[in-house]
């Protein structure tokens, strides 16, 4: 899926626990990923691109 995919790309280029913030056109995800690679979790907001902003706030 896309949300473990943004977890292996981060961890192959970091090495180490983490946190992804993606800000796409339709939608937002952030991604926590622990020390060995896993997503630990994960938020992501409803599609609509007027609720962008929202989103941030509310993280």
């Amino acid at each position: 899926t896309e949300i473990g995919c943004l977890a292996r790309g981060a961890y192959e280029a970091f090495g180490r626990a983490i946190t992804v913030i993606d800000i796409g056109g339709q939608d937002n995800k952030i991604v926590k990923v622990d020390a060995a690679g896993r997503r630990e979790s994960f938020k992501m907001n409803r599609k609509c691109a007027a609720g962008t902003g929202a989103f941030l706030e509310e993280m």
